[in-house]
Formats: C-alpha cells, structure tokens, sequence
C-alpha cells in the first residue's frame, strides 16, 4: 500500500524535527542518559560480578553511536549526550573498558558509517574489530587480506526510514571477505537446521 504524498510529509517532518532541534526524529537519536543508563549499567554490573566469579575475563565495549563518532557534522542546536555517562557509572566495577569511539574516530574521513542508517558499515565493523584484537592481545587481519564485495548500491536504512529524509542517496554495502568465509554451517540447536 502506498500513501498519498508519503514521501513529501515525511521528509518536511523529519526536516522539521531536525532544524528545530527537537532531538529525536521517531527515535533516530536516542539519549544515552536516564533511566535507561542506570538500568543498563547495573545489569551489565551484574554480568560482569557473575562472570568474575567464574574466573572468566571480561571486558567491556560500547559500540558508540554516530553521532558521537561524526559530532562535528550535526545542526549546531544538536548537543548529543555522550555515551560516558553509562561508562561513569560502571567504572566503579574497575572492568576492563575498550575505547571503539576514538578507534572509529581515527577514520572519520572514511567510509566508517551509513549515511541512511546508525550503523557503522562493514569498514567500520572492522576498525571496532581491530581495537578489540589489540586490547584482548591477538593480532587482528590486516585489511589488505580482504576482498571487498559490493552487494547493495541501493540500501536504505532505518534512519532514513524514520526520518523521512527522502534526499540522501542511498548508501552502498560492501563485505569484507575472506578466502574460506563460506566454509562455516551455523546449525540451530532448536530445529537442527
């Protein structure tokens, strides 16, 4: 089904909800402070107090948002709260805390983040990734030992959906494969499949 003029009351309102520095478009940019902050922390709080008394390491990694990693691109009313605060709260536990904000930081001028979406895209998944082999002690691939595969020129994400920004081009999805990256079978223990 497709409404009448969808595309035009979408796209003013999520430029309405932006330039007027509402915060939120249909939740595209949520608050990283609040309630749900105390309650993630002290889940994770537990998590980690349970895991401990197992003799098992664990290590912490907020996966941060764009906006924290491409805060220099926002509308100037935009004053995103930063994920720290969930870090202020945890540090307490004394975990172990890994820094993927500045790792993806130190490539901004790539192609770390979909324009249409909150994700990072597969480059950016992979500096995350080079962070986390660093800090756990393993050597991490170097991203010359991949083949990059574009399987989508066409993609639009949930932030373009909930924004209704209808203007911005679509992005592009590129893997990153491996020689023998199709020799895994992931069977599920419910149907065996």
């Amino acid at each position: 089904m497709h409404f009448i003029c969808v595309e035009f009351y979408s796209n003013n309102f999520g430029s309405s909800k932006t330039s007027s520095g509402a915060g939120s478009c249909a939740e595209v940019f949520p608050s990283s402070s609040g309630k749900n902050t105390v309650f993630f922390a002290s889940a994770f709080a537990r998590f980690f107090a349970s895991f401990s008394k197992k003799d098992c390491e664990v290590f912490f990694a907020l996966a941060p948002r764009s906006i924290d990693v491409l805060d220099e691109y926002l509308p100037a009313l935009y004053s995103p709260e930063r994920n720290d605060s969930v870090i202020e709260i945890l540090e307490p536990s004394c975990l172990p805390y890994i820094d993927l904000e500045e790792a993806i930081k130190k490539h901004g001028d790539e192609y770390t983040w979909f324009l249409t979406d909150h994700h990072w895209t597969p480059l950016g998944a992979y500096y995350a990734y080079v962070a986390l082999a660093e800090q756990l002690g393993f050597a991490p691939f170097e991203l010359s030992e991949f083949e990059f595969e574009t399987v989508s020129e066409s993609f639009f994400g949930t932030t373009y959906s909930k924004a209704g920004i209808y203007s911005v081009p679509p992005d592009r999805i590129t893997l990153l494969r491996y020689a023998g990256d199709e020799d895994f079978k992931i069977t599920s223990p419910e149907t065996g499949e």
